[in-house]
């Protein structure tokens, strides 16, 4: 009802023909267990007032595919969403500073994880088991990545470690010897490929491979792409210059008229789209 301010301690524990729940505005907390082993669960609905989830909060709910954390949150505690083997999206907000320990463990179905460029601390274990998880990107914001973050993540081919100085788990499941370790040189995560003999691609000394359209040069054009060309044509618009390197030029001036403007960026967004849909175009086709 209206005027619930906290979910407590084990409210929906164990409630197995529960299938879906709103949470009404103006709950500020789910606590300690709060849904963990609804196992029917498929669709739950979490207000922008909440800013705190518990431990163990959804751990078990296998019938879970999707969840959006809001913009409020700042901390994810451990194992939050544990064992949610239907788990194939979810959305972290950019608020979010710290990821605890065993938070997505054994979240078997969950393909991708966006790790918003905010968060500092990744716990340990937290990815443990995620046996569908093919690639993933640290931020440079994180400076600590705990022991055994990436254990049983047999899918995985490719990690992203862009904090030169970001402290890795000493310990040989931290990051699985499928997946290939791409960073800096003289870095921890060279260190660290070095000690457990994983193979490691140098991104300062990396080809540069120029794809129109792909600002980050991740091999995919999404939306993300779109951003950071809207960033450098609004640049533009103040006077203060695009910022970009030759490479991102020529990737993001994609009408070739030889400046970076928001009809670039449209342009992106649109492509994104389509790629989004399932549906191959090329770039002669849309811009003609």
């Amino acid at each position: 009802p209206d005027g619930v301010t906290s979910i407590g301690y084990m409210a929906f524990s164990g409630c197995t023909s529960l299938t879906e729940i709103t949470i009404p505005d103006g709950v500020t907390s789910i606590g300690y267990m709060a849904f963990s082993g609804c196992t029917s669960l498929t669709e739950i609905t979490i207000p922008d007032s909440v800013t705190s989830i518990g431990e163990v909060a959804f751990d078990g709910c296998t019938s879970l595919t999707e969840i959006t954390i809001p913009d409020g949150v700042t901390y994810i505690n451990w194992g939050a969403f544990e064992d949610c083997t239907s788990l194939t999206e979810i959305t972290i907000p950019d608020g979010v500073t710290s990821i605890d320990g065993w938070v997505f463990s054994g979240c078997t179905s969950l393909t991708e994880i966006n790790i918003p460029d905010g968060v500092t601390s990744i716990g340990g274990w937290v990815f443990s088991g995620c046996t569908s998880l093919t690639k993933v990107t640290i931020p440079d914001s994180v400076t600590s990545i705990g022991e055994g973050a990436f254990e049983g993540c047999t899918s995985l081919t490719k990690i992203t470690i862009l904090n030169s100085a970001c402290e890795i788990g000493d310990n040989e499941t931290t990051i699985p010897e499928t997946a290939v370790i791409y960073g800096y040189t003289n870095s921890t995560a060279q260190d660290y490929a070095a000690a457990y003999d994983r193979e490691m691609i140098f991104l300062d000394n990396a080809p540069v491979t120029v794809s129109t359209g792909d600002y980050d040069n991740d091999g995919e054009i999404t939306m993300k792409d779109a951003y950071h060309v809207l960033v450098a044509s609004s640049r533009v618009s103040m006077g203060m210059g695009h910022g970009l390197t030759d490479e991102q030029f020529a990737i993001s001036d994609i009408d070739g008229d030889g400046t970076v403007t928001m009809s670039d960026a449209y342009w992106i967004l649109l492509y994104s789209s389509y790629v989004s849909l399932g549906q191959e175009i090329t770039w002669e086709e849309l811009l003609s």
